[in-house]
This record gives structure tokens, C-alpha cells and sequence, in this order.
């Protein structure tokens, strides 16, 4: 879509503002206001009306919300052909189901509630500020996590 400037004004400046009318007339230039062309009307509405009916919608006066469900809609149908994320791509990453973690499914994200699945290694989730300590989230066996003098994390 291309800005459609209104017909009077400024011939020579192609990007030239609309402008409302000066109801008192106090400034000439303002006297009549902005005549709007045709295209500037007809044009946003075809856009608009494009992006609703390419989202299966048909469209409605009475439905003011229609545009703003195309555009979730449109989003929504075209989310599922992400690639799948790699270690040098972004994308979309499948959490693993408890028995994937068990039985170490490659390519599946590992979240707390599976990570107790997981046999042999000491679990906790939380954040490291670096100064003030960790706050741990959840954990599956460890009670503490404390930094000793040389900046490493125990538990």
C-alpha cells in the first residue's frame, strides 16, 4: 500500500499532511482543509478487506474485531511452518513428554516438571545474580545452592 496524499496543498511535495479545516477562518491556508482522493478511502479498505478474506473470513460492517482476528489468525496458520529450532537456528522447540526424557529422546527440550526423570543427576532450577547468591526455583533433592571464596556454586 502507498500514502495517497490529499489533492490540494502543496502540489510538489508528494508526502504533503492532511490538514482538518480552520472552522474560523482565521488562516487562509486552512480554510477549506484537506480534500482527501478517492484512493486514499478505497485503498486501506481493499487492504484491509484483502487481509480478511485471505484469513477465511468474509467480511462484515457489523464486526469491527475482524481485522484483528485475521491477523491472529493468519499468524496462527503460518506458526506451525517454523523449522524446528537447532543449536545455530532459531525456531520451534518441542518440550519432551516423561517417557522422551527417560528414555533421552534427541531433539526435545527438557522442562523442570520432566527434569526428575531424569536419573543420576542433581536437579534445581533458579537464577545466579552473581554477588548476592541464587534463588532456586524448584529442585528435585537439593536444598541449598551457597557460592564458596573462589565463585563456584555447591549444593
Amino acid at each position: 500500500m502507498e500514502y495517497v496524499p490529499p489533492i490540494n496543498g502543496d502540489q510538489g511535495d508528494p508526502d504533503r499532511a492532511y490538514i482538518n479545516k480552520d472552522p474560523l477562518n482565521v488562516d487562509p491556508n486552512l480554510r477549506r482543509g484537506s480534500q482527501p482522493p478517492a484512493a486514499a478511502i478505497e485503498h486501506p479498505m481493499r487492504e484491509i478487506t484483502n487481509v480478511i478474506t485471505a484469513a477465511g473470513l468474509t467480511p462484515d460492517g457489523g464486526d469491527l474485531t475482524q481485522l484483528s482476528q485475521a491477523i491472529a489468525a493468519l499468524i496462527l496458520a503460518n506458526a506451525t511452518s517454523v523449522d524446528p529450532a537447532t543449536t545455530t537456528a532459531a525456531g520451534i522447540v518441542e518440550n519432551a513428554t516423561p517417557s522422551e526424557v527417560k528414555n533421552e529422546t534427541a531433539g526435545k527440550n527438557i522442562i523442570a516438571d520432566n527434569a526428575k526423570h531424569i536419573n543420576g543427576v542433581a536437579k534445581a532450577f533458579g537464577s545466579f545474580n552473581g554477588k548476592l547468591g541464587v534463588s532456586i526455583f524448584n529442585s528435585y533433592g537439593i536444598a541449598s545452592i551457597v557460592r564458596n571464596s573462589s565463585g563456584v556454586y555447591l549444593s
